[in-house]
């Protein structure tokens, strides 16, 4: 309300004081909801099961492996896609701009099921092929059967930068993909690190070293590293490299 008022007495210079300003409001708190592997599935399973939506399965893969909006997928026509190239394409995203997605071969399964016999118009349609407007109801519905609380359809989207953040997506690539136009949004607003995530990540540090043990010994490095003579004395340190040696010598000295 804040920036209407404002934008009223730009355009119209009234002269009249913003009655709302000051006034603080409260930052967004990002989302934590996606969806696990198992809840994934479940849910997958759950909208091949709505005889009136034949098109909400694809939809819900393609949202899981593309990361699309709901306005994006539902406005895909069949000329943005290429199988053949492995991609699809966003014709007119948030924001007026153009980007390509790459598709694996989950998401050219559910594409492929979609374009049997189609060679031009919405990906989404019903049988009369008139653009599907929404999936709500039947998306409400699949939830239903899944058992499933709290999952909305953004939720998808959600789902697919945690879990290319977690493959190791590079961060630049995903916000790209997402079509965000600064990285911080795809960090903060799509990308959940679980506790689960997080022991898994720390845990791929083990093995790096260990100071418990001989490493050397252990690698079978031990006798290749035995004293030398240097300038007529035994070297006293572990290492065949003079320059390394007359530094760790300073260092004690």
């Amino acid at each position: 309300m804040k920036g209407i008022i404002t934008k009223a007495i730009e355009y119209h210079s009234l002269r009249i004081v913003n009655p709302v300003k000051g006034f603080k409001t409260e930052k967004e708190k990002p989302r934590m909801r996606f969806l696990t592997e198992t809840e994934q599935l479940r849910l997958i399973e759950a909208a091949a099961l709505e005889p009136k939506a034949p098109y909400l399965q694809p939809f819900v893969i393609l949202g899981l492996n593309t990361g699309l909006r709901k306005s994006e997928l539902l406005h895909l026509r069949v000329d943005d896609i290429s199988l053949e190239h492995n991609r699809l394409r966003v014709e007119d995203g948030k924001g007026g701009s153009r980007r390509f997605i790459p598709l694996n071969e989950t998401a050219k399964t559910a594409l492929t099921q979609l374009l049997m016999g189609e060679k031009k118009g919405s990906l989404f349609h019903d049988r009369y092929g008139r653009q599907i407007e929404d999936v709500k109801k039947a998306y409400a519905s699949a939830l239903k059967k899944a058992g499933l609380l709290n999952v909305r359809i953004h939720d998808l989207r959600r789902t697919f930068g945690t879990d290319c953040a977690r493959r190791g997506i590079e961060p630049r690539r995903l916000q790209e993909w997402m079509g965000h136009k600064s990285i911080e949004t795809t960090m903060k607003y799509y990308v959940v690190a679980n506790q689960d995530y997080e022991l898994e990540a720390i845990r791929k540090l083990d093995g790096r070293m260990d100071p418990y043990k001989d490493t050397l010994k252990n690698e079978g490095l031990q006798e290749t590293l035995q004293p030398f003579d240097f300038d007529g004395e035994p070297c006293k340190i572990r290492t065949c490299d003079p320059l390394i040696k007359s530094q760790l010598l300073y260092q004690l000295s």
